[in-house]
């Protein structure tokens, strides 16, 4: 199959591009604005970049979108947060929307920023209410992806991502919380902590999320009907429990700076994992304590060497 990934160097959209590349498939990755292309098959970012991409767009049939740069607790103003996530993807749903033949486009969303703060456990038929500038651009994105798939040869898919952890991950992206934990624990460093670390979320490790994106390509009734999924653990776990899990597996006690909140912060965050499980066929499979083993232990190896 022949697919192209946007947002191919950030953490999610690199992993998902070599697990494709793994099972065979042919993958072009489209980088930020700021990349310097390292081949013939990695395209950075301009405006006008899909419509000269043309060509290759007519013979490819996946399309993962994992592209974004506004991040919760980073965000620009709203018109500035449009321009920078939005109009890119409207671009690349222009040139698709104009072929004849059918492309699987599978967006990687957001579970709790799309949300919005909610006491219940969140299925996909729960109203959004986005408290934040990244939960409303992923809202519009939803929007443009489900829109365009009812008016043309596109099969859209999203996935509302829980939050995701694990090798590959940078400091300065969305989701860090096991990271921060695990970097302070290897530095000796304090960790910053809003509250007291009652707020419950969600995680969901690396490579439970590939099972996901592997599952999706395999299968042909996720892409009928412009099918919303959860991806995530199903289950939630406090800050203050993340905290006891990484200093049970480093053995190191943790240092805790408190901090203040953002406006757009989402305390508690419980979704349900059922629609995966019919759709897909997937659920996960790495609970909390393993994947913060596995995690640490990438990164004890990668200081070692």
């Amino acid at each position: 199959m022949n697919a192209l990934v946007v947002g191919g160097t950030g953490f999610i959209g690199a992993s998902v591009a070599r697990e494709l590349e793994a099972q065979g498939h042919a993958v072009h990755t489209v980088a930020g604005r700021q990349h310097q292309p390292s081949g013939e098959r990695v395209h950075a970012f301009r405006p006008g970049l899909y419509r000269d991409l043309t060509p290759l767009l007519d013979r490819t049939e996946l399309v993962v979108y994992a592209a974004g740069s506004v991040l919760p607790r980073k965000e620009p103003a709203l018109p500035a947060a449009l321009q920078a996530d939005v109009e890119p993807l409207a671009e690349l749903l222009a040139v698709l929307t104009a072929k004849s033949t059918p492309t699987r486009f599978l967006l990687l969303s957001s579970g709790g920023a799309v949300y919005g703060p909610s006491d219940e456990v969140l299925t996909e038929a729960s109203p959004t209410a986005p408290a934040s500038v990244y939960g409303l651009t992923r809202t519009f994105m939803e929007d443009a992806v489900l829109f365009a798939s009812r008016l043309s040869q596109i099969r859209g898919l999203v996935f509302r991502l829980s939050n995701i952890y694990g090798p590959g991950q940078r400091l300065g992206g969305g989701s860090t919380f096991i990271l921060k934990a695990l970097h302070c624990a290897l530095n000796q460093e304090p960790l910053p902590l809003i509250g007291a670390g009652d707020q419950t979320k969600d995680f969901l490790y690396l490579d439970d999320l590939l099972r996901a994106v592997s599952c999706a390509v395999a299968s042909s009734r996720a892409w009928e009907a412009g099918h919303i999924v959860n991806v995530c653990a199903g289950e939630s776990h406090t800050l203050r429990a993340v905290i006891d899990a990484v200093e049970k597996t480093t053995g190191r006690a943790l240092l805790v700076r408190a901090v203040a909140g953002g406006a757009g912060d989402v305390p508690h965050v419980q979704l349900s994992a059922a629609k995966a499980s019919h759709l897909l066929g997937w659920r996960s499979q790495v609970p909390l304590w393993q994947g913060i083993q596995e995690f640490w232990g990438r990164m004890a190896v990668g200081v070692a060497a």
